[in-house]
Parts: C-alpha cells; sequence; structure tokens
C-alpha cells in the first residue's frame, strides 16, 4: 500500500462533513475495503463535528501507511473537563444551540471509540483538546 498523508485546519465557516469527505474520497484511491472506509468515515464525521461545534479552530492529520490509518485532531477550545465521562455513550455538553441544529446526542466520543483500535485523548481545559487514533487495516 502506497502512504497517504493529509492534513487541513478546520474552521466553523465549513459545512460539517467536508473534510470527511475529502480525506475518505482520497483514501479509497489506496484500495481500502469498505469496512475500513466506514470506520475511518464515522471516526473524522465525529471528531471533525465536535471541533466545528465546540472549538473555535482546530487541524487534521491523517497518514496512511503499511496498513495503518492514524489520525490527530487537535482543536483550540473550551477543553474536556472529565474525558471518562465525555466517552461514556450518550452524555453530552451540547447547549440549546447545538440540540436544535439536530447534534449533541452525547454519541461522538464513544462511537470514536467503537470505531479504533487506539485512542488517546489529551485535554486541558481552556485551551483545547488533541485526539489521536489508529485502526488497523484489515
Amino acid at each position: 500500500m502506497d502512504n497517504y498523508c493529509f492534513y487541513e485546519k478546520i474552521t466553523k465557516d465549513e459545512e460539517i462533513g467536508k473534510v470527511t469527505d475529502d480525506v475518505v474520497s482520497n483514501i479509497e484511491k489506496y484500495n481500502v475495503n469498505e469496512k475500513n472506509i466506514e470506520k475511518i468515515k464515522k471516526v473524522i464525521y465525529e471528531a471533525e463535528k465536535n471541533i466545528k461545534l465546540y472549538a473555535q479552530s482546530g487541524e487534521i492529520q491523517v497518514e496512511l501507511k503499511d496498513n495503518l490509518f492514524k489520525a490527530k485532531f487537535k482543536d483550540q477550545g473550551p477543553g474536556i473537563q472529565n474525558i471518562g465521562l465525555a466517552c461514556e455513550d450518550g452524555f453530552s455538553t451540547a447547549d440549546d444551540n447545538i440540540k436544535k441544529q439536530g447534534y449533541g446526542l452525547g454519541k461522538g466520543l464513544s462511537l470514536i471509540q467503537e470505531n479504533v483500535d487506539y485512542i488517546d485523548i489529551v485535554s486541558i481545559p481552556g485551551v483545547g483538546t488533541t485526539l489521536d487514533v489508529s485502526i488497523e487495516m484489515i
């Protein structure tokens, strides 16, 4: 498998899903099977959505190399007060504005966890969050 690297800044100006579409359309060129594509799509979408809904700005770095997909998401947002609680299915800190948009169901981090082989979350309240994930390609 050839190597693929991708980097993009994430801003609130873009529609949620744009970065996901950009990454997935490129990864599909590398003969990644559909099961892995679906996992990658879910992970990127949820992380992208969290950045766009909660942070001021952020970035994504993606690497596909030697049958391993890696992604790093960094944001400059409010941070996560309690990472353990935030990873529980159904937990949400979404305000009414976010909920009116149809988001804030508390599925983001738990859905990411379900679809990766490795996850590391580092967050500093008031500074931002870094999420590192990887998926072993089958």
